[in-house]
């Protein structure tokens, strides 16, 4: 995996680097304006992407600018809450008051019955979490990232390979490999 810019550059630097790219957050940002979501909340994201991008840019690895590559990581982390956002069940919530008048002996409450959920469906969840992290550590690298940002991220192919500066087609066949691997490691 690459060294954190930190480690290349020092941290004055990575302070620096993000200064410098402050506009592109709200840049970024701007396109996004017409979302649900408040300003500040899309301003506030887009740095953690920023910062994430600082945290992750190898200048002696990547061969592209710094900007192309936060714009990327800005853009992805806006929307990967933004598509969580839609996600959200509010079914899912639990309230204060039904977790608190479920405390008693006699009215013994568990987290799964509040949230609806069936525990057998929680243990296959969890279980096959598990091996999808284990079966990466089989994978480079590269193929972890790519699965990270298109399965975690929700970024396109078009966008990996902007990021990365290959074709497409490239990425398709990485992600194609990475994941037979991680498919016969959770077969085992």
């Amino acid at each position: 995996m690459a060294k954190p810019v930190e480690k290349v550059m020092g941290r004055d630097l990575r302070e620096e680097l993000v200064e410098q790219h402050q506009r592109l957050v709200y840049f970024v940002a701007n396109q996004f304006r017409q979302s649900k979501m408040e300003w500040d909340d899309l301003v506030q994201i887009g740095f953690i992407g920023l910062i994430k991008a600082v945290d992750r840019y190898n200048p002696g690895i990547k061969k592209v600018k710094f900007s192309t590559f936060a714009f990327h990581y800005i853009r992805g982390e806006i929307l990967h809450e933004l598509r969580a956002l839609k996600r959200h069940n509010p079914a899912m919530e639990v309230s204060v008051e039904n977790v608190v008048e479920g405390g008693g002996e006699d009215d013994e409450i568990r987290l799964m019955d509040t949230l609806g959920t069936d525990p057998d469906e929680v243990e296959t969840t969890v279980s096959n979490r598990v091996a999808l992290e284990e079966g990466m550590v089989d994978l480079t690298c590269l193929e972890q990232e790519i699965i990270r940002l298109q399965y975690c991220k929700q970024w396109t192919r078009k966008e990996i390979a902007e990021l990365f500066d290959v074709p497409e087609k490239r990425i398709r066949v990485i992600e194609q490999k990475a994941i037979r691997k991680l498919r016969r490691r959770m077969v085992r």
